[in-house]
């Protein structure tokens, strides 16, 4: 038995050593697990060096893909608020300088002019620069007035007031039309009675009426003293004098005479209107020895009435031009 206990004691022996040379020798183990406590298990040896990396295996079947998730309802819209107040307006900005264009600066604006000191008819305007003849404004009592300026005849500066030429306006018109003017200013017109006396209330003037027949011959005659009354003396007449022409004189014959239309007869006879009698607005007295707002009837006519200077052609023949213009001129000492 004591042999027995003997060889039992050095294998428990052998197995300690071991045990402690194979944890000596193995470097990588630090301590016995707990399982060795309360067993005898056989020891493991030590681990051995990481043999290569084995190749990569087969891929796994894919995974099923996972169901979206629910997306939350919107909320529900608030509702508007009320518009806030106006802001106060910001002071204004100060206005910038001008630029300067390509060839310099641009000059300061001269102070606006009197109407007054304007140009009070087409004699001044001439004195101007201005010598074409055309409409161009006037300011006879500071207002402007659109005026026919024949700037060629006769050395130029005539307001022109009465013009025909070829029957395109109607002239047969009423007291209103001849006072306030009509017509055309490219053809035939008539200023106005009222604009003629305000243009010859002050100062002198001279008249001068252009006169063309259809065969083509033209003449004229001029007047000195020319001005017309207003209209509470029936825009009456003014003739100092005739002075020349070729036309002969056939308006002297109407000097002091109230102005007549189809509407008024300022002669105040009761026997006949001679505005109508002849369809000719103008200075009748019994009747007349001109009458160049008559009807255009184109030459010779056995009709009564037509555009007519009698001195020039008769009492017969209706003239295919005539054109009545003023000017001022210096009085005479």
């Amino acid at each position: 038995m004591r042999v027995f206990h003997h060889e039992v004691t050095l294998w428990i022996l052998w197995i300690a050593t071991t045990f402690c040379l194979i944890v000596k020798a193995c470097s990588d183990v630090n301590e016995v697990t707990e399982r060795w406590k309360n067993s005898m298990n056989l020891l493991r040896g030590c681990p051995g060096t990481d043999g290569p990396i084995g190749p990569d295996g087969k891929p796994g079947a894919q995974g099923e893909i996972g169901i979206p998730g629910l997306t939350s309802d919107s909320g529900i819209r608030g509702e508007k608020g009320d518009p806030g107040d106006i802001g106060i307006d910001g002071e204004d900005g100060s206005i910038g300088l001008q630029g300067e264009s390509d060839d310099g600066a641009q000059g300061i604006a001269g102070e606006r002019g009197d109407p007054a000191d304007g140009p009070r008819n087409c004699k001044d305007l001439m004195d101007l620069g201005l010598t074409l003849t055309g409409w161009y404004y006037i300011y006879p009592d500071g207002s402007p007035l659109r005026v026919m300026c024949d700037m060629e005849t006769d050395g130029g500066g005539w307001i022109v007031f009465q013009r025909r030429w070829d029957g395109s306006v109607d002239f047969f018109r009423d007291w209103e039309s001849y006072k306030n003017g009509f017509g055309n200013q490219w053809s035939e017109f008539w200023l106005g009675n009222e604009h003629i006396h305000t243009l010859t209330a002050k100062g002198n003037f001279q008249l001068r009426v252009d006169l063309a027949d259809f065969d083509n011959n033209h003449t004229y005659a001029t007047y000195d003293g020319f001005s017309l009354g207003g209209e509470a003396e029936d825009y009456t007449l003014h003739l100092k004098q005739y002075i020349e022409g070729t036309a002969g004189d056939s308006l002297s014959y109407h000097n002091k005479q109230k102005f007549s239309t189809k509407d008024k007869d300022s002669r105040g006879s009761d026997k006949v209107n001679c505005a109508i009698l002849y369809s000719a607005a103008w200075w009748h007295k019994a009747c007349y020895d001109s009458s160049l707002n008559g009807l255009y009837l184109q030459g010779r006519h056995n009709q009564n009435g037509g555009v007519v200077w009698a001195a020039f052609r008769g009492p017969k023949y209706s003239l295919k031009f005539s054109e009545m213009k003023f000017r001022p001129v210096e009085e005479e000492d």
